[in-house]
């Protein structure tokens, strides 16, 4: 168990580290190189890679977490899921929240770049947002993003985590109260979370990581029988971002489901609990 966390911590570690140098390059070289240069596709593929890695462990933990729930109480407890999450989401997020806002009023009081004009490449609107957004984004639902764009991934994944507790909630609720709160709960997350950009793809990928959770997974049969259910299911999602290279296309979205594929294939199911090969 604890060689399992570790190797979890290492690849959020190395996802992580991966999309820092991205936006390093988005600083740094992208404005060096004519537009839709190799280093603008290569960083920001891998840097969308790594996103994808999140996304993938983010459905297989958590899914495991609603499991360890539901065996330590007999049933889905909503209160124990609920505050192990903001537990763990919230203090960091607030940090960032105030560091956002602490930057965005030193830029505008003081007339710095990004201010009233695009800076760069990596805030095209420039470093701005309306008071509007600071109680979306307090929620985690929405907001924030022109001047931290990276929040973009953390709202969808919160949503997710609304949706699991509500299937949770419907299969193994303690009541017919809670299992009636729990299909409200699942229903009125899938309407919020349409309203992020690209949220059905980045679903999906989250539902692949909670898939990988069952036990006959392990056989490569029926890994390669989820790829293709996966795969198939990215050909009903249409692309969600036409000017971007990375989701302009279908094609662009298979390539990503292969990366996720490849990932949970080669990475997390080489070793078994015990260090042994699933596959091999």
């Amino acid at each position: 168990m604890q060689h399992s966390i570790v190797r979890y911590d290492l690849a959020r570690g190395v996802a992580a580290l991966v999309v820092f140098g991205a936006h390093l390059s988005q600083v740094f070289l992208w404005p060096l190189m004519p537009r839709g240069s190799w280093i603008e596709y290569v960083s920001g593929s891998l840097a969308r890679g790594a996103v994808l890695a999140f996304f993938v462990l983010s459905g297989l933990l958590i899914t495991r977490s609603i499991a360890a729930n539901i065996r330590r109480n007999g049933f889905f407890e909503p209160n124990d899921y609920l505050v192990s999450r903001i537990a763990r989401i919230y203090p960091p997020f607030l940090i960032a929240l105030v560091i956002t806002v602490g930057v965005v009023a030193i830029v505008q009081s003081f007339n710095l770049p990004g201010a009233n004009s695009p800076l760069g490449q990596l805030r095209p609107h420039g470093l701005t947002y309306e008071y509007s957004e600071l109680w979306k984004s307090a929620l985690l639902y929405n907001g924030m993003i022109a001047a931290n764009g990276p929040l973009w991934s953390l709202y969808i994944e919160v949503n997710l985590y609304l949706v699991a507790m509500g299937v949770a909630l419907t299969a193994r609720g303690r009541s017919l109260i809670f299992r009636a709160l729990g299909i409200a709960v699942f229903v009125a997350a899938l309407y919020l979370g349409r309203d992020h950009l690209g949220y059905w793809f980045f679903g999906l990928i989250w539902v692949f990581g909670a898939v990988l959770n069952l036990p006959q997974i392990k056989r490569p049969a029926v890994f390669a029988v989820v790829g293709i259910l996966v795969t198939t299911a990215t050909l009903l999602i249409p692309p969600f971002e036409p000017e971007s290279y990375i989701d302009g296309s279908r094609f662009s979205l298979i390539v990503q489901i292969f990366s996720c594929l490849v990932f949970a294939a080669g990475y997390l199911y080489r070793l078994g609990p015990n260090g042994h090969g699933l596959f091999f």
